[in-house]
């Protein structure tokens, strides 16, 4: 039922433009049934090249899509091609048959494969630059397509020159369109991961300009990690830690707790450095989540080598009882580095907060030099939230600094798909606010450094000679 008003509006459309063209040119009826009947047949056309273009689903979008582009150059190619014999060999005796082969190629096949490029291009869940309701600018586009032939082009050129400037024009939409599409994201495949947990899919990400391929972990609609192909990591954030880690920890040797997949880049990129310095083959490196087909789809394609399994050992428990647990989850004075993704806690920066007895927990399961990451975090969401876990952690820890962001990330976040941008809260945060990440230390970090990967340190505990469980707490 919901094509019957749109098919009735169409039809009192095409008679009412019929009706005018006769009335205005003083046709007769034998104009008004041939108008009649090529109309028929080029709209005809141009609904079932819409209809080719809407149809189905693909995993590889942009390749659908330059095809039909392609196939669209193609028929205006053959339409010039025939005009030009046409005129040479003066309508080939305006035989039936060659006035069918001329209508198809000139008319029929143009509109159809045009029409499956603009059916195409209205499906934004499948294709990455895809506009919702191309019809309207390419109404606006026939318009003025009209004006242009009935006042310059068909003056001045035979009807071979005005398909040939048409296939120049195609020609000049399509390179448009390929730079559209090599500065977007899409999903190129996904597949779910069966097991007894919740619902995990695990998705490629592909973009052409610059070529990039990244990994994705949705468990349900929430995005819980993301990757370069080849493991490392790929948001702002994670890249600043990255950066940072090899500055507050002692490199080779050192054993790290990650608590939440998202921290899962960040662990195989310690776990590489750490295997450059040390060669055994001992589990130093742990990363804990709740949810097994999560643990599963990270091992099957973050830590896809024979040196990586080894090395990082993945254990099944909710990141929120480790937290708050027994001694047994945080043995004392274990842990060189501990990294808190707060996005296993909450589901967006802003509103996540720590078990009570966390802070404490984890300042015994430190070493003396070791350091705690939690992230990612906001500078603003719930008043107060960020202050106040920073507050608490610089209570027990000597040493303790926010490190925010120079700016709000608020826009649609860089290299995530149209489809996934809702999902996504590691890099987005509420409006108003600026990403960040905390970094709490037990005894002296190797080095403090202002500034990590465009985030900025801002001082919450002194990192001076601070006697250990002094607050120190500057503002």
């Amino acid at each position: 039922m919901r094509v019957v008003p749109p098919f009735l509006l169409g039809a009192a459309l095409s008679v009412a433009a019929i009706v005018a063209a006769g009335l205005l040119l003083y046709g007769g009826p034998g104009f008004i049934q041939a108008l009649g009947v090529l109309l028929a047949i080029l709209l005809g056309a141009l609904a079932a090249g819409v209809a080719a273009g809407q149809a189905g689903r693909t995993t590889e979008p942009v390749e659908a899509l330059r095809r039909r582009w392609l196939l669209t150059l193609l028929s205006f190619t053959l339409a010039a091609a025939f005009s030009a014999g046409w005129e040479a060999f003066r309508g080939f005796g305006a035989l039936p048959l060659t006035q069918a082969v001329g209508l198809a190629l000139l008319g029929g096949l143009p509109l159809f494969a045009g029409g499956s490029v603009l059916g195409f291009l209205g499906r934004p869940a499948d294709l990455p630059g895809g506009i919702r309701g191309p019809a309207v600018p390419a109404l606006a586009g026939s318009a003025a397509g009209a004006l242009l032939l009935g006042f310059v082009l068909f003056p001045a050129l035979s009807p071979t020159g005005t398909l040939l400037t048409c296939l120049v024009t195609l020609s000049l939409a399509a390179l448009v369109q390929g730079r559209v599409l090599d500065e977007v994201t899409w999903v190129r495949g996904s597949e779910e991961v069966a097991e007894e947990s919740d619902d995990v899919a695990v998705e490629w990400w592909s973009r052409g300009q610059p070529q990039l391929l990244q990994l994705a972990l949705l468990e349900g609609e929430h995005l819980r990690m993301v990757a370069r192909e080849g493991g490392a990591p790929v948001r702002p954030q994670d890249l600043a830690l990255r950066e940072g880690i090899h500055r507050w920890v002692r490199p080779g040797g050192q054993r790290v707790l990650a608590l939440g997949v998202g921290m899962a880049p960040l662990l195989r990129s310690v776990a590489e450095e750490s295997a450059a310095h040390n060669d055994a083959e001992r589990h130093d490196l742990i990363l804990v989540d709740e949810n097994a087909a999560l643990l599963k789809a990270v091992g099957d394609h973050l830590l896809n080598s024979d040196a990586l399994q080894r090395r990082v050992e993945l254990r099944r428990r909710s990141v929120r009882e480790v937290l708050a647990g027994s001694p047994a989850h945080l043995p004392p004075e274990s842990w060189d580095l501990i990294l808190i993704d707060t996005l296993s806690l909450a589901l967006r920066p802003g509103r996540f907060e720590l078990p009570a007895g966390a802070v404490l927990n984890l300042r015994a399961a430190l070493r003396r030099g070791g350091a705690l990451v939690v992230g990612p975090m906001q500078d603003g969401g719930r008043p107060g939230s960020l202050l106040d876990t920073a507050t608490a952690m610089a209570a027990h820890f000597p040493r303790v600094s926010l490190y925010v962001s120079g700016r709000s990330i608020v826009s649609e976040p860089e290299g995530v798909p149209l489809s996934r941008v809702e999902s996504w809260h590691r890099s987005e945060v509420d409006p108003g606010s600026r990403p960040a990440f905390l970094v709490a230390a037990r005894g002296k970090l190797t080095e403090w450094p202002d500034r990590v990967g465009g985030y900025l340190r801002v001082l919450i505990g002194e990192p001076g000679e601070a006697q250990e469980g002094g607050r120190g707490v500057e503002g």
